[in-house]
């Protein structure tokens, strides 16, 4: 009796784990073979993709679903916390609430602010407050559909900051009002007939890469738009205008926030310069050579007016419009270093920007500082911030050891890579406006070099256009963060350079080439097709179910091995049917709408090899249960 016993509770043992194998969601994740299921979670779909009706609650304990407040969701919070000062004191209120318990006296507004406007909701519903019925006047077309206007305290004679906040609250068409900041350029003052004196081509492998990577079965076979925030460019520019970007009747696409037009004539010659570097049209048996010389489309953006300064309104909107015009890479060879130009409107377009795919690069500045978190410079402090921002510092492309340039600030939290931005004393060969010199090119500007970090970003700018470009030519979305994986991973590691960059990271061309072959399965130095692509992908963290309130923000998420594929990916869908336009491996639902419970999964792709998520549940509800 005892044996038979002791045999039952072993049966029992032993089903136990299959049963719950095949009633409690298989883990673990499936190739899409014919042999796969159809999901890695045993639920299964509504019978139509959009009734969602099984995954909506009336009500959800608080017990399951963690919330700051028990009240509805916060709104956000309009305006800058500092945007309003004191009359008191000199110290700035920190918190709205601080705000909110002072009287009208107790307040003034800055003498100029920026005013974030929703072009298209102002068009529909027409002026909401004296704030967007100034801005219409001031501006009657918007070239996006949000853009940042500044505007002067003298705007608004007699208009308190109490009835200021107020009209900015019940303003539908505002978007967020902020402090103004600026910054200044960062410059210290292939058979391409000069390709032998662009010693930084030299100093990052360029030529050992060449041939690699327009090879036609699996190198680059698409153009790579990269927008130059800068003093504007010379279109015409015989060693540019060929790689500048044309609509369909050949004009010139180019934006000039502060006029609000296309004329983007180079104020100096940095913007030309720098555009140059990134890509100059390379193997025309002319000029010099661009590290992203062929398949590149340059997108001008012209920030200074002046050649020198560069306002934060201009900046905001120029990055937008580059990146509704597809960019795929936006330089920004500017830098401030006043605590106060770190704004809160200045890191949301940055966030808009990473979220559609677009690598920034940025300089590091010229005033031989390190970097710490206690100093300031912006925007090459956001790199610490944001995987996908990248601050280059610069190296001396004339140096065997590739030595730091002496004017280049550094520091290894938040310098990424060092790229060369100088050339000894000769100054950096690249291109100016044909007016300034019968050539059009230059290193020299009356008489001194010209170098600098503004130099050593469009380097990095040019190398992330290859590696997007080769990333998208064999099958990949390219996310900004696997870019910036590729050039890092992808650098050479210089001990000297430990204590200025991430790693001691030194950009070098062939090592990267050489990574991104390796995560793709294809070498460019041979004829293989590039549909033969193909990775390694295994699942460390899958999505979770959620419970949450309708009109509250959800996040999904997926985390794959460190020995998982660089180049991944993402196919996000609910219920069966794809996201358009969710390609990361975040899923990010603001704010939360009925129609957006049910099924989710993601489906991840490194070439040929296929691998799906478990299937998670989003239930919804309006309320909390009582």
């Amino acid at each position: 009796m005892k044996l038979i016993s002791k045999r039952v509770r072993w049966g029992v043992y032993f089903l136990l784990p299959l049963f719950a194998y095949n009633n409690c969601g298989r883990p673990g994740f499936y190739a899409n073979t014919d042999n796969a299921p159809n999901s890695s979670n045993s639920e299964t779909l509504p019978s139509s993709g959009t009734d969602n009706s099984s995954y909506l609650l009336s009500c959800i304990s608080k017990k399951t679903f963690a919330k700051v407040s028990d009240s509805q969701p916060a709104v956000k919070q309009k305006w800058a916390s500092d945007l309003f000062a004191s009359l008191e004191k000199a110290d700035s209120f920190v918190g709205l609430k601080q705000k909110a318990s002072v009287s009208n006296a107790d307040l003034e507004l800055p003498s100029t602010f920026l005013v974030d406007i929703d072009h298209e909701c102002l068009q529909k519903s027409g002026p909401q407050s004296i704030i967007t019925d100034l801005a219409k006047i001031k501006n009657a077309t918007a070239a996006t559909r949000q853009m940042v206007h500044t505007l002067q305290q003298n705007d608004f004679p007699n208009f308190s900051a109490e009835q200021f906040r107020d009209a900015v609250e019940n303003d539908p068409c505002i978007s967020f009002v902020d402090k103004t900041a600026s910054f200044k350029l960062s410059a210290v003052t292939a058979n391409d007939t000069y390709i032998a004196q662009q010693m930084h081509l030299q100093s990052i492998s360029f030529n050992s890469i060449f041939e690699r990577v327009y090879n036609s079965q699996n190198g680059v076979n698409r153009d790579v738009r990269i927008a130059i925030l800068d003093s504007g460019l010379d279109a015409a520019h015989p060693d540019l205008a060929a790689n500048v970007l044309k609509d369909g009747q050949g004009n010139v696409v180019s934006y000039n926030p502060s006029a609000n037009n296309s004329d983007v004539s180079d104020s100096g010659f940095h913007g030309t310069h720098v555009a140059g570097i990134a890509a100059a049209v390379t193997n025309n048996s002319s000029g010099v050579a661009g590290v992203m010389g062929v398949n590149a489309k340059i997108i001008a953006v012209k920030v200074s007016p002046d050649g020198k300064n560069v306002n934060l309104d201009d900046v905001i909107n120029g990055i937008r419009w580059a990146v509704d015009q597809g960019a795929e890479v936006i330089n920004m060879s500017f830098a401030s270093n006043r605590a106060d130009d770190d704004r809160p409107s200045f890191r949301a377009v940055i966030e808009y920007a990473l979220s559609k795919g677009v690598v920034l690069v940025a300089a590091s500045g010229n005033s031989n500082l390190l970097i710490t978190s206690d100093s300031h410079l912006y925007p090459a402090k956001y790199s610490a911030l944001y995987s996908g921002f990248i601050t280059v510092g610069s190296v001396d492309a004339a140096s065997a050891t590739s030595a730091r340039s002496s004017f280049s600030n550094y520091g290894p939290k938040f310098v990424k890579i060092m790229a060369p931005g100088q050339n000894g004393t000769a100054g950096v060969l690249s291109t100016v406006p044909a007016h300034l010199n019968a050539s059009g090119l230059a290193s020299k500007a009356n008489g001194n070099p010209i170098h600098g970090t503004s130099m050593a970003a469009p380097v990095v700018a040019g190398a992330a256009a290859i590696a997007i470009g080769m990333a998208k030519s064999r099958g990949y979305n390219a996310t900004p963060d696997q870019i910036e994986k590729l050039l890092l991973q992808g650098a050479q590691k210089i001990g000297s350079l430990s204590s200025s960059s991430l790693n001691g990271n030194k950009l070098d061309l062939l090592t990267m080439v050489n990574l991104l072959d390796s995560d793709t399965g294809i070498s460019s130095s041979t004829a293989t097709d590039r549909k033969y692509a193909k990775g390694s992908v295994t699942i460390q963290t899958q999505p979770q179910n959620q419970q949450a309130l309708i009109g509250t923000p959800v996040e999904f998420s997926v985390e794959t091995s460190a020995s998982s594929s660089i180049l991944l990916n993402y196919s996000w869908t609910r219920n069966g049917m794809v996201i358009a336009g969710e390609k990361q491996k975040k899923l990010k639902i603001t704010p939360t709408q009925s129609r957006d419970a049910g099924l989710y999964e993601v489906v991840i792709r490194a070439g040929s090899t296929i691998v799906q998520s478990q299937r998670v549940k989003l239930e919804l509800a309006p309320t909390y249960c009582p």
